[in-house]
């Protein structure tokens, strides 16, 4: 049968709520409401945003019950389901979906786009970096457009020597809060400082836990939060290194939010420690609640935070010291804070449209479905 140009199919992990899942409910979401038949193809069925999708029954949805990383049956059985339904697309939404989203674009005959949302400096592992490698080689195989979220991916690509032509930069976007959030620095007691980050090592929470650890010695008096899925044995491990250094009582490790805006609200200062990072979708949504940022200089987030000469947040190297100083001058300065964080904001509101981002997304799918699809 031959392919709907206009019909998409988008390969995701899941739908559970972190921040690329987000941008795919954002993208697909913005896609329907322009007239584009949407279909999303996960690994396993569940997760944040699979009911609410499924309730609104606009955008396909069908998982593929993967059975463990040893399955590649599912490459197949989407290509079965390519067929049947008549994609005109096929998106790769991150790892390992656009190794799928390519072997399956190529053994259908489809046109293939993958979603680049990490750097190789964030990625490690046997096999997630396995995949990694296999993409730029994919991609020219499959004849695949490549998007990527943030310039430092761009910048990845362009140096393993995929052709520039094939290659588009959309940033994320952003849904701002839909209620006025209490600013930073409203209460009175201790500074409140806090991350949105999983537990996982790229996130450089032992960095934080160090530098709070210098804090607790130079007398500033601070609550900390972290608000991120983990396992149980990484959430001892840090509860442990906080009672080494005496600062148990002062840090907790919770779950994440189904909605960014309360964690965030809880906040004076937000940390980004990121070791590697592509476009941080944790930074955009702290600016996005008005707070105080301060983040590694790693990835997009001088472009997120800038210009130099009108910053909106704090950079630091990263380094437990540096991480130390610069929330020590953010204590010391609350209105030079303060400015900081109304900054960002306003940066947040002018610059994070969601609407700019589906357009460009648009923008590419619609460049391919106004050529011969290749089946």
């Amino acid at each position: 049968m031959r392919a709907i140009a206009n019909r998409l199919l988008i390969l995701a992990p899941g739908l559970n709520g972190g921040g690329a899942e987000r941008q795919l409910l954002l993208v697909a979401t913005g896609l329907v409401n322009r007239g584009w038949d949407v279909h999303i193809l996960t690994m396993a069925s569940g997760g944040q945003y699979w009911a609410e999708l499924a309730e609104s029954k606009r955008i396909k949805l069908h998982s593929l019950d993967r059975r463990g990383r040893w399955d590649f049956s599912i490459i197949s059985e989407s290509a079965r389901y390519v067929r049947r339904h008549q994609i005109g697309i096929v998106q790769g939404w991150m790892q390992p979906c656009n190794t799928f989203a390519a072997l399956c674009g190529r053994i259908t005959r489809r046109n293939v786009v993958l979603g680049v949302r990490t750097v190789s400096r964030a990625v490690y592992g046997v096999g997630p970096r396995t995949y990694l490698r296999s993409e730029p080689m994919l991609a020219r195989w499959a004849r695949a457009t490549v998007i990527c979220n943030s310039r430092a991916g761009l910048k990845e690509w362009l140096d393993l020597g995929v052709q520039a032509e094939r290659l588009h930069h959309i940033p994320n976007g952003l849904l701002l809060p839909q209620r006025l959030l209490a600013p930073p620095f409203a209460s009175s007691g201790p500074l409140r400082i806090g991350m949105l980050a999983r537990l996982d090592p790229v996130k450089g929470h032992d960095m934080v836990l160090r530098a709070l650890g210098i804090l607790k010695d130079q007398g500033l008096d601070f609550r900390f939060s972290n608000w991120g899925e983990g396992e149980p044995a990484a959430i001892e491990r840090l509860r442990s290194r906080a009672g080494e250094l005496g600062i148990a009582d002062r840090a907790e490790f919770r779950s994440a939010c189904e909605s960014p805006w309360d964690a965030l609200e809880s906040m004076d200062v937000f940390v980004s420690a990121s070791l590697a990072e592509g476009m941080s979708n944790a930074i955009m949504e702290a600016m996005g609640a008005g707070r105080v940022v301060v983040a590694t200089d790693v990835g997009d987030t001088s472009l997120l935070l800038g210009p130099a000469e009108s910053p909106s947040g704090v950079l630091f190297a990263p380094s437990d010291k540096a991480l130390a100083d610069a929330i020590a001058a953010v204590a010391s300065d609350r209105n030079r804070a303060v400015a900081l964080a109304v900054r960002a904001k306003q940066k947040a509101a002018r610059e994070f449209s969601v609407a700019a981002m589906v357009d460009a997304y648009e923008s590419v799918y619609a460049g391919l479905a106004s050529t011969a699809s290749r089946g």
